[in-house]
């Protein structure tokens, strides 16, 4: 069948109410309306679905294309109650839905959270290693390099102790780089 879309029933979305007709001949506001002859009804019950975030997501509606005795007219007490507790119940489930993804979306940042202050503990323990493991060390080797440099040496070994003495300054330079990024 036909789907009966919003802007065919502009009367509940804009009125934010319930609309109710049994038969729409003979209804001052309805027997000439574009709508039940467009689909085909007579009878039409329509009820805004409230949710409690955006307001009115839609409506829900119950069509029928012969009016039904009074016992059982969508008018009916309990037909409208009916009506109006699916609404409800349809809009409780969007809330829920909506919920239900505003809560994993929180696990989610909870996760990474969790994550970067893993990486951080793990950054901070490279740093420490790589500061004492590291750095103590070259700082002895630098400070022998000192002293070989006051004892007398043949021109070889002294250029040796001079490059071994540069790469230890390298070194040096490179773990304290590391250490301030």
């Amino acid at each position: 069948g036909r789907r009966l879309s919003p802007e065919r029933a502009p009367e509940v979305l804009r009125d934010d109410t319930l609309l109710v007709f049994d038969d729409n001949l003979g209804h001052t506001r309805f027997e000439s309306h574009n709508v039940p002859a467009m689909h085909g009804f007579r009878s039409y019950i329509s009820a805004p679905i409230r949710t409690a975030r955006r307001g009115t997501f839609g409506t829900l509606c119950a069509l029928d294309p012969e009016p039904r005795p009074d016992h059982s007219q969508v008018s009916a007490p309990a037909t409208v109650k009916m009506i109006e507790l699916f609404a409800a119940l349809i809009a409780s489930h969007l809330d829920a839905s909506r919920l239900e993804r505003a809560e994993a979306e929180l696990a989610l940042a909870e996760e990474q959270l969790m994550a970067a202050r893993a990486a951080a503990r793990l950054r901070d323990q490279f740093v420490a290693v790589l500061s004492h493991d590291l750095r103590s060390p070259l700082a002895g080797v630098d400070a022998g390099l000192q002293v070989l440099r006051n004892v007398e040496m043949e021109p070889r070994a002294r250029k040796l102790a001079g490059m071994l003495s540069q790469s230890t300054l390298r070194m040096i330079r490179l773990v304290n780089n590391m250490l301030d990024f």
